[in-house]
């Protein structure tokens, strides 16, 4: 059963220019559907096999510390309106697995008690989040609302690792738009190679170092697949782009066994998903000979500085096909550069190329 099915990029391209020329006799409504049945059938395992996900659990008590049994449980994704009910076990925990990252929010009643709200809570990849959650004596038509804590902590592992989410990646500078580039902020993560260059290929012919460990002794991970660049430099295959990046994570000591295959650390990036609001964007950062400055050598031999002309332009959107069943998400980034050098160049003289230096410089 599909609670929703979110297409990556690269194949939202495909589906709208899908044209609904069907069996003769059947209506829009059923070429649709059969349309939608062929997707699932084609990319449900891929979709969910390759989603990275996080959890949340915890634990619902009373306000004496006495644990309550077979309270309920609801958890509703904010952006795609999935929802998840559970209920308290014999040991009044509760807990939501493979979760799609995202902004949650967590209701919890139990006859006899006032019920519980949490909004905002952040579910990251690879991380567990513990959420105490305890009830006081009231209606149920009662809501405690909990708009802040204590930091949630992440008992269920040990490994050490920092995540950047899609706001970070939004609103700090970055070099050419690689959102790789934000790796080097990172305690024990360093750069070397093409890093973080003004190139798009940066990070495909780049490297980087992990606590001090060899670039290949490092993994990437897009959306859970192994994207890990083989041959003749260490480094990822290819990376998103700034609009079409959620959130990635640098694991850099003690990772879990799923990461047994590799000794150093790990870079794991999300894609981004369509939600039920539509959203999206256009941009475009450019370079003109108009705007620059000639250099200093230029000045001084009388050589006019030389055309430099680079756009660098795309956009984004995504949204709803099916209202909280199934999404779209797409973005393009074209870079155009047309560059042109000047050089000096000292050639021999006459008498110089006849053999006679007399008049040339001594040192």
């Amino acid at each position: 059963m599909f609670s929703g099915l979110a297409i990556r990029p690269g194949w939202y391209l495909r589906i709208l220019n899908c044209r609904f020329t069907g069996v003769k006799g059947m209506t829009t409504v059923s070429r649709i559907r059969v349309l939608l049945l062929m997707l699932c059938a084609a990319w449900g395992s891929v979709a969910f096999g390759q989603q990275i996900t996080g959890s949340i659990t915890g634990s619902v008590v009373d306000s004496s510390g006495a644990g309550i049994i077979g309270a309920t449980v609801t958890l509703a994704n904010t952006g795609t309106g999935n929802t998840a009910m559970t209920t308290s076990d014999s040991s009044a925990n509760f807990q939501f697995l493979l979760l799609q990252p995202g902004i949650y929010t967590l209701d919890v009643s139990s006859a006899g008690f006032k019920r519980f709200r949490r909004e905002g809570l952040v579910v990251e990849a690879d991380r567990s989040l513990g959420i105490p959650v305890s009830l006081s004596i009231g209606e149920t038509t009662e809501t405690i609302e909990v708009t802040a804590g204590t930091p949630l902590l992440d008992p269920n592992t040990s490994s050490l690792g920092t995540t950047v989410d899609s706001q970070k990646i939004v609103d700090l500078p970055l070099n050419s738009r690689n959102p790789m580039g934000l790796a080097n902020l990172i305690p024990t993560v360093k750069g070397i190679g093409y890093f973080g260059q003004q190139v798009l290929t940066s990070w495909r012919v780049g490297a980087v170092n992990i606590g001090g460990g060899q670039p290949m002794s490092s993994a990437f991970l897009l959306d859970g697949v192994p994207n890990d660049k083989l041959g003749d430099a260490a480094g990822a295959n290819t990376f998103l782009t700034t609009d079409s990046t959620q959130e990635f994570k640098v694991i850099t000591n003690s990772m879990s066994a799923e990461y047994g295959r590799t000794t150093g650390g790990v870079i794991s990036v999300i894609s981004k998903s369509g939600t039920n609001g539509f959203h999206g964007g256009v941009f475009e950062y450019l370079q003109n000979t108009k705007f620059n400055a000639n250099d200093f050598f230029n000045n001084a031999s009388g050589t006019p500085l030389q055309p430099v002309h680079q756009n660098q332009f795309g956009g984004s959107l995504g949204g709803r096909i099916i209202r909280d069943k199934l999404f779209f998400f797409g973005n393009f980034e074209g870079f155009i550069q047309h560059l042109s050098t000047s050089e000096i160049i000292n050639s021999p003289a006459v008498e110089q190329r006849g053999g006679d230096f007399s008049t040339s410089v001594r040192l």
